[in-house]
């Protein structure tokens, strides 16, 4: 199904881990535009996005899977001080892909895998106008791009990620991504110049 949540709920898998398939897959398998909304165990596959929070605030996504999604496993889209927590994304076009979202915590995530397509580059986590957020204690790996790229965002902290095996380059600074804090990241066998870092 394509789920719309539109005021504050809590919606937690009572047990296991129950998949929702998008009926539709150009649309997202779980949109969220309340605020206060908290998304808890399921694996979410086959949409547009996995999880796509749209234009709210103080939204919770943690404990998800988000595996085969065409643009992203979790997009914040103009969203503000939301926590996206201890998910496992894989095979997406991005694993979190971020659009003028800031003061949200992206932490303790692993990104793995993620494939690109058309509309997307393949990066573990893509922060694109996206200010003051925090992304730590997350693992992005194999990537078919880069671990982690910022354009156009500003004073982000990067802390204590663990980055390797990406194809292209672990941490990609584009053009205007000005005054971040990058502090103690682990890079491994990033690109084939196994480069950490690379500011455009």
């Amino acid at each position: 199904e394509n789920v719309v949540v539109s005021k504050s709920l809590t919606i937690i898998a009572a047990s296991g881990r129950p998949t929702v398939t998008a009926a539709t897959s150009s649309q997202d398998v779980i949109t969220v535009t309340g605020p206060d909304v908290r998304i808890e165990g399921f694996t979410l596959t086959g949409g547009l996005n996995g999880v796509h929070v749209s234009n709210t605030s103080r939204c919770t996504v943690v404990n998800v899977v988000a595996n085969n999604n065409a643009r992203a496993g979790v997009y914040l889209a103009q969203s503000v001080n939301n926590v996206i927590s201890n998910c496992n994304l894989a095979n997406n076009g991005y694993g979190v892909y971020a659009d003028h979202a800031s003061n949200n915590q992206i932490a303790f995530n692993i990104a793995t895998g993620e494939v690109g397509n058309g509309e997307a580059l393949g990066d573990g986590i893509y922060l694109y106008y996206c200010n003051n957020n925090t992304i730590k204690r997350n693992t992005l790996s194999s990537n078919i791009d880069f671990g982690l790229s910022l354009y156009h965002s500003a004073q982000n902290t990067i802390t204590n990620n663990t980055i390797n095996d990406n194809t292209a380059i672990g941490i990609r600074l584009g053009e205007g991504a000005n005054y971040n804090t990058i502090t103690y990241n682990t890079f491994s066998r990033n690109g084939a110049d196994h480069k950490g870092i690379k500011d455009d």
